[in-house]
Protein backbone atom coordinates (compact mmCIF):
# COMPACT_ATOMS: atom_id res chain seq x y z
CA UNK A 1 0.00 0.00 0.00
CA UNK A 2 2.89 2.35 0.66
CA UNK A 3 4.06 2.00 -2.96
CA UNK A 4 0.54 2.71 -4.25
CA UNK A 5 0.17 5.72 -1.96
CA UNK A 6 3.57 6.99 -3.06
CA UNK A 7 2.39 6.58 -6.66
CA UNK A 8 -0.68 8.71 -5.94
CA UNK A 9 1.47 11.36 -4.27
CA UNK A 10 3.89 11.44 -7.19
CA UNK A 11 1.05 11.59 -9.71
CA UNK A 12 -0.45 14.48 -7.75
CA UNK A 13 2.82 16.37 -7.90
CA UNK A 14 3.17 15.80 -11.65
CA UNK A 15 5.86 13.12 -11.54
CA UNK A 16 4.14 10.70 -13.91
CA UNK A 17 7.22 8.54 -14.45
CA UNK A 18 7.82 8.18 -10.72
CA UNK A 19 4.14 7.44 -10.15
CA UNK A 20 4.15 4.72 -12.79
CA UNK A 21 7.24 3.12 -11.25
CA UNK A 22 5.65 3.18 -7.79
CA UNK A 23 2.39 1.63 -9.04
CA UNK A 24 4.30 -1.08 -10.86
CA UNK A 25 6.31 -1.86 -7.70
CA UNK A 26 3.06 -2.13 -5.73
CA UNK A 27 1.70 -4.54 -8.35
CA UNK A 28 4.91 -6.57 -8.38
CA UNK A 29 4.37 -7.15 -4.67
CA UNK A 30 0.60 -7.68 -4.93
CA UNK A 31 -0.61 -8.30 -8.50
CA UNK A 32 -4.25 -8.46 -7.34
CA UNK A 33 -4.10 -5.01 -5.71
CA UNK A 34 -6.93 -3.41 -7.69
CA UNK A 35 -6.50 0.13 -6.36
CA UNK A 36 -2.88 0.27 -7.56
CA UNK A 37 -3.90 -1.27 -10.88
CA UNK A 38 -6.72 1.23 -11.32
CA UNK A 39 -4.42 4.14 -10.48
CA UNK A 40 -1.90 2.85 -13.01
CA UNK A 41 -4.64 2.54 -15.62
CA UNK A 42 -5.84 6.07 -14.85
CA UNK A 43 -2.30 7.40 -15.16
CA UNK A 44 -1.80 5.62 -18.47
CA UNK A 45 -5.11 7.03 -19.69
CA UNK A 46 -4.16 10.59 -18.68
CA UNK A 47 -0.81 10.24 -20.45
CA UNK A 48 -2.51 9.01 -23.63
CA UNK A 49 -1.21 5.46 -23.48
CA UNK A 50 -4.68 4.20 -24.24
CA UNK A 51 -4.02 0.57 -25.17
CA UNK A 52 -2.06 -0.02 -21.97
CA UNK A 53 -4.66 1.85 -19.94
CA UNK A 54 -7.51 -0.27 -21.25
CA UNK A 55 -5.62 -3.47 -20.49
CA UNK A 56 -5.10 -2.37 -16.87
CA UNK A 57 -8.65 -1.05 -16.44
CA UNK A 58 -10.20 -4.18 -17.96
CA UNK A 59 -8.14 -6.26 -15.56
CA UNK A 60 -9.39 -4.13 -12.66
CA UNK A 61 -12.98 -4.62 -13.81
CA UNK A 62 -12.44 -8.38 -14.01
CA UNK A 63 -11.33 -8.20 -10.36
CA UNK A 64 -14.68 -6.66 -9.48
CA UNK A 65 -13.79 -2.96 -9.22
CA UNK A 66 -16.33 -1.16 -11.43
CA UNK A 67 -16.82 2.29 -9.93
CA UNK A 68 -17.34 5.61 -11.63
CA UNK A 69 -13.62 6.31 -11.80
CA UNK A 70 -12.84 3.02 -13.54
CA UNK A 71 -15.49 3.65 -16.17
CA UNK A 72 -14.50 7.30 -16.64
CA UNK A 73 -10.83 6.45 -17.14
CA UNK A 74 -11.77 3.61 -19.46
CA UNK A 75 -13.92 6.02 -21.49
CA UNK A 76 -11.04 8.46 -21.80
CA UNK A 77 -8.75 5.72 -23.13
CA UNK A 78 -11.42 4.42 -25.52
CA UNK A 79 -12.01 7.95 -26.77
CA UNK A 80 -8.29 8.34 -27.51
CA UNK A 81 -8.54 5.19 -29.65
CA UNK A 82 -11.58 6.56 -31.53
CA UNK A 83 -13.73 3.78 -30.06
CA UNK A 84 -16.57 6.22 -29.48
CA UNK A 85 -19.45 3.74 -29.03
CA UNK A 86 -17.54 1.94 -26.29
CA UNK A 87 -16.51 5.24 -24.70
CA UNK A 88 -20.16 6.30 -24.61
CA UNK A 89 -21.12 2.98 -23.00
CA UNK A 90 -18.41 3.41 -20.35
CA UNK A 91 -19.61 6.93 -19.56
CA UNK A 92 -23.20 5.73 -19.38
CA UNK A 93 -22.08 3.11 -16.88
CA UNK A 94 -20.16 5.75 -14.89
CA UNK A 95 -23.36 7.79 -14.69
CA UNK A 96 -25.40 4.76 -13.67
CA UNK A 97 -23.08 4.45 -10.66
CA UNK A 98 -22.85 8.22 -9.99
CA UNK A 99 -25.80 9.96 -11.70
CA UNK A 100 -24.84 13.43 -10.45
CA UNK A 101 -21.19 13.32 -11.55
CA UNK A 102 -20.59 16.53 -13.48
CA UNK A 103 -17.31 15.40 -15.04
CA UNK A 104 -18.91 12.33 -16.62
CA UNK A 105 -21.92 14.33 -17.85
CA UNK A 106 -19.65 16.91 -19.49
CA UNK A 107 -17.47 14.28 -21.16
CA UNK A 108 -20.52 12.36 -22.42
CA UNK A 109 -22.19 15.53 -23.73
CA UNK A 110 -19.01 16.60 -25.53
CA UNK A 111 -18.61 13.15 -27.06
CA UNK A 112 -22.21 13.15 -28.29
CA UNK A 113 -21.95 16.71 -29.57
CA UNK A 114 -18.77 15.88 -31.46
CA UNK A 115 -20.60 12.97 -33.07
CA UNK A 116 -23.45 15.24 -34.24
CA UNK A 117 -26.06 14.12 -31.71
CA UNK A 118 -28.75 16.82 -31.47
CA UNK A 119 -29.68 15.55 -28.01
CA UNK A 120 -26.13 15.64 -26.68
CA UNK A 121 -27.24 16.76 -23.18
CA UNK A 122 -29.94 14.12 -22.70
CA UNK A 123 -28.16 12.30 -19.86
CA UNK A 124 -27.81 15.58 -17.99
CA UNK A 125 -31.45 16.45 -18.61
CA UNK A 126 -32.48 13.01 -17.39
CA UNK A 127 -30.45 13.47 -14.20
CA UNK A 128 -32.11 16.83 -13.67
CA UNK A 129 -35.54 15.20 -13.91
CA UNK A 130 -34.51 13.10 -10.92
CA UNK A 131 -32.95 15.98 -8.94
CA UNK A 132 -34.29 19.24 -10.41
CA UNK A 133 -32.76 21.33 -7.64
CA UNK A 134 -29.15 20.28 -8.31
CA UNK A 135 -27.50 23.63 -8.98
CA UNK A 136 -24.22 22.14 -10.23
CA UNK A 137 -26.01 20.05 -12.85
CA UNK A 138 -28.16 23.00 -13.91
CA UNK A 139 -25.10 25.25 -14.24
CA UNK A 140 -23.37 22.53 -16.24
CA UNK A 141 -26.34 22.25 -18.61
CA UNK A 142 -26.38 26.02 -19.15
CA UNK A 143 -22.65 26.08 -19.81
CA UNK A 144 -22.80 23.17 -22.27
CA UNK A 145 -25.64 24.86 -24.12
CA UNK A 146 -23.62 28.09 -24.29
CA UNK A 147 -20.56 26.30 -25.63
CA UNK A 148 -22.68 24.59 -28.28
CA UNK A 149 -24.02 27.94 -29.50
CA UNK A 150 -27.46 27.46 -27.96
CA UNK A 151 -27.48 30.92 -26.45
CA UNK A 152 -31.25 31.24 -25.98
CA UNK A 153 -31.53 27.91 -24.14
CA UNK A 154 -28.49 28.69 -22.03
CA UNK A 155 -29.77 32.13 -21.11
CA UNK A 156 -33.22 30.76 -20.23
CA UNK A 157 -31.82 28.08 -17.95
CA UNK A 158 -29.25 30.34 -16.29
CA UNK A 159 -31.78 33.17 -15.75
CA UNK A 160 -34.06 30.60 -14.13
CA UNK A 161 -31.29 29.72 -11.68
CA UNK A 162 -30.69 33.39 -10.90
CA UNK A 163 -34.41 34.00 -10.39
CA UNK A 164 -34.42 31.20 -7.83
CA UNK A 165 -31.71 32.98 -5.89
CA UNK A 166 -28.67 31.03 -7.13
CA UNK A 167 -26.42 33.95 -7.94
Amino acid sequence: EAWATLGAALAGSGDESGAEDAYRKALALRPEYSVARHNLGALLSRTQRAEEAIAELDRVASQGLRGREVQFNRARALFDLYRFDEAEQALTEALRVAPRDVESHVFLAKLRYMRGDDRFTRSLESALEQVPGDVALRMTLGDLQRRAGLAAESERDLRSLIAEGHD
